[in-house]
């Protein structure tokens, strides 16, 4: 664990001096995007690295960071100094990493309402019409919904939408397809839109459940607090199973 250690200090050394390779460079960042802790190691590391850069320019009679510095083509001694100076970075980050995980999490603000509501979004957000089918359904039509269904999942929320425009309101599952194009515009961030296509899955007994709680987090994404405290309050009263995160949210617009 300790060699892993090790070996990650030197790898983020050698990112901070531009001494990887193109390969290197393209592993490293996909570390960067796919582990946190390798993520905040980096945080560390760089933080330590500043507070040695403080203690040279103090007036440190130590001179072989000035060598190493400017050592373009380093040696067999240049070789050694660049390992002290690692592992003396790496007993800096060990002493302060305590210190400053502390300060990160004493810094970091509570979500806002309208954070906590995207974050919400985003766990909540799946397919709609995964039990939909039914001897009552249009074949044709339900095809169709399966497509933009699935253009929605995909991230192609435009296509989806157009998709969908295709089938006609008489549809039997007519609120399930509202539904899903209330979701695209979430994504759109066309706000407006996506509230009124839930509004109309509420006004036609359609799925409330889902349209409230996908309703109030639009609400809160547009800036309008009244209308999404008063759907939260409404899924805390009915007891739905987003009950939870309705208080959640409602003690942070609170």
């Amino acid at each position: 664990m300790q060699e892993k250690s090790t070996k990650d200090i030197e790898l983020i050394e050698r990112y901070l001096d531009f001494d990887l390779t193109e390969t290197e460079l393209a592993t490293f960042n996909q570390r960067l995007k796919n582990e946190a802790g390798f993520r905040q190691k980096l945080n560390q590391y760089e933080y330590a690295h500043k507070v040695v850069e403080e203690l040279y320019d103090a007036g440190s009679p130590n001179k072989n960071k000035e060598k190493f510095l400017n050592d373009k083509k380093p040696n067999k001694e240049s070789k050694i100094v660049r390992l002290n100076y690692q592992k003396y970075l790496i007993g800096i980050a060990a002493s302060v990493a305590l210190l400053v995980a502390a300060l990160f999490l004493l810094k970091q603000p509570s979500q806002t309402s309208q954070q906590l509501a995207q974050q919400y979004w985003q766990d909540t957000k799946t397919s709609t019409i995964i039990t939909l089918k039914g001897a009552n359904d249009q074949e044709a039509f339900y095809a169709l919904l399966k497509k933009g269904d699935t253009e929605f999942l995909s991230g192609n929320y435009v296509e989806s939408l157009l998709t969908l425009s295709k089938i006609p309101e008489t549809y039997p599952k007519y609120n399930t397809v509202r539904l899903l194009e209330g979701q695209n515009y979430i994504e759109l961030k066309e706000f407006e839109k996506a509230i009124e296509k839930f509004q109309r899955v509420i006004d036609n007994n359609g799925d409330e459940e889902k349209a409230l709680w996908y309703q109030a987090l639009a609400y809160i994404q547009n800036n309008n607090l009244s209308a999404a405290k008063s759907n939260l309050e409404n899924i805390i009263k009915e007891a739905f199973p987003q009950q939870t995160k309705a208080k959640k949210l409602l003690d942070a617009i609170n």
